[in-house]
């Protein structure tokens, strides 16, 4: 399958596991669906006192609904609408131009270069036109729409995309880490993860797998 990705399932123990490239060690790499759980184990992700969650903007979901309250994210329709709307932006311009761009330029990663800044560059550009509108992404404060769109963006001078000359974007990034206590920790929080998983996660998508297989088996 794309991207050399291989699947097994283990009817013993109820558990279904996929592996991305070969990483060298499966156990550690792999993310695993738990069927007597009804969950995904995978690398990196959150246990509070139990409650596993994995994937990053559903942890930040997890995490405003359940210590930050309405601001975080709202549940009235058109205002969490809009929150939704920048989480799908972060997984989508953010994820495939500043992410990928960033990895080929700093990692090799076998991505067109040229398409990726493209985009990151188009998505930059979005948010300069936002936040020269207005100073939060969703709304009158911060909203974990601005947590989720904040790593990729700060980290574009790490694709050779300066930020300079993009002022709105600058003062949203000052704003952003720090703003509120609740801000605070989430931005710790984001930091230690960051800390926790990125070693190995980085030996093992940018060194140790091979993204060259062409179907399950390879």
């Amino acid at each position: 399958s794309r991207d050399g990705c291989a699947s097994s399932c283990q009817p013993e123990t109820g558990r279904w596991y996929q592996w991305y490239g070969k990483p060298t060690n499966r156990k550690s790499h792999a993310a695993v669906y738990d069927a007597a759980r009804g969950r995904v184990v995978m690398l990196g992700g959150l246990d509070d006192d139990g409650v596993v969650i994995w994937d990053s903007q559903a942890i930040l979901v997890y995490l405003a609904r359940r210590y930050g309250g309405e601001d975080w994210l709202p549940t009235e329709a058109a205002p969490m609408a809009r929150v939704m709307q920048w989480l799908a932006f972060a997984g989508n311009e953010e994820l495939f131009g500043m992410a990928r761009a960033r990895a080929v330029v700093q990692f090799g990663r076998p991505w067109d270069v040229a398409d990726c800044t493209t985009l990151a560059r188009s998505g930059l550009a979005v948010l300069e036109g936002r936040l020269a509108a207005q100073d939060w992404l969703a709304g009158d404060g911060p909203t974990i729409a601005d947590v989720a769109c904040y790593p990729y963006t700060a980290l574009l001078p790490e694709a050779n995309i300066p930020l300079e000359g993009h002022p709105a974007v600058l003062g949203w990034l000052r704003r952003n880490l720090f703003s509120t206590p609740f801000n605070a920790v989430l931005s710790l929080l984001a930091l230690y993860l960051l800390w926790l998983i990125l070693p190995p996660l980085v030996q093992w998508v940018f060194v140790d797998a091979d993204w060259s297989g062409a179907s399950r088996d390879d």
